[in-house]
């Protein structure tokens, strides 16, 4: 790469060990551009490498379920998505990349056909938006501006080793804490979306229904958490992209109603006005 060019041949004219080391101490206060762009260009490659590598390897790992995968399709009016069973005891559904969405053994003990067909939609719309690659947008200048940060602290502290440390340390409490503040604000409205794109399809009561059922779980596992644990779930639910159960219940169900209100006035531009930009957009309508 040519910002490292003024480097390269400056090690090259250095002859013993000792000067290398010591221009090495001096790159972050002579070279913090080029060292900034080399630590952010390295970390985002290797961050965009493990999230498609990832990606690859869990679609190879769980075969494709014929059964959801017809009844998706049919819903969405195509052929092309591919519903994947995890062996996992715990309720849960993901998407990644392409048409395929993820769903758990735990999750099919406790959910209804129309409950499953709910959570199907919520995470279809995941993929169909592209929510993976945004994030992956919103951490492309991040890593940049986290390296600056590191390079600033590495500089700081006037040690290869010490400043070596402070630099990953500085690094990944940035990135961090810049992530969180993606997933209360972005997250967040992505997830009320594929919500929205699940009710809009006609399944608003079943998603709202498999949400008290997470709910009560999620009750009954913090029966025994008390003291630190309380407070450390507190802080899990603050800085998560899901919204917390009870008030994503209830905007559901709310939700739900107003879509059904608006279906009984039978008035052509208050429907169009509700589900505008959702299932419309891709062709489909909403099946009861």
């Amino acid at each position: 790469m040519v910002i490292f060019q003024p480097i390269r041949e400056e090690i090259i004219l250095r002859e013993d060990l000792d000067s290398i080391i010591d221009f090495l101490k001096k790159i972050p206060e002579e070279y913090p551009e080029e060292l900034t762009a080399g630590i952010g260009s390295l970390f985002l490659l290797g961050n965009v490498i493990l999230f498609f590598y990832g990606a690859a390897e869990v679609i190879a790992a769980f075969k494709t379920d014929l059964f959801w995968s017809k009844k998706l399709n049919a819903i969405l009016n195509t052929n092309n998505w591919k519903v994947h069973i995890v062996k996992d005891n715990y309720p849960s559904a993901f998407a990644m990349t392409g048409p395929h969405v993820f769903i758990t053994t735990g999750l099919l003990k406790i959910a209804t056909e129309n409950e499953i067909i709910a959570i199907l939609l919520h995470e279809a719309y995941h993929t169909k938006k592209n929510h993976a690659y945004r994030e992956l947008a919103y951490e492309f200048p991040l890593f940049y501006l986290c390296s600056y940060a590191s390079v600033t602290a590495g500089a700081a502290t006037g040690n290869i080793l010490f400043g070596l440390i402070a630099s990953v340390i500085t690094y990944y409490v940035a990135f961090s804490v810049s992530k969180i503040l993606y997933k209360i604000t972005i997250g967040r409205m992505e997830e009320n979306q594929a919500d929205n794109y699940a009710i809009q399809m006609g399944y608003g009561k079943d998603l709202a229904s498999i949400m008290k059922k997470f709910e009560k779980m999620y009750l009954k596992s913090m029966k025994n958490c008390t003291g630190m644990c309380r407070i450390i779930n507190a802080i899990d639910e603050s800085i998560d992209e899901h919204p917390v159960l009870k008030k994503r219940i209830e905007t559901i169900l709310r939700k739900t109603g107003e879509l059904s209100d608006v279906l009984k006035t039978k008035d052509v531009k208050k429907i169009a006005k509700f589900i505008i930009g959702s299932p419309r957009e891709y062709g489909q309508t909403v099946k009861r």
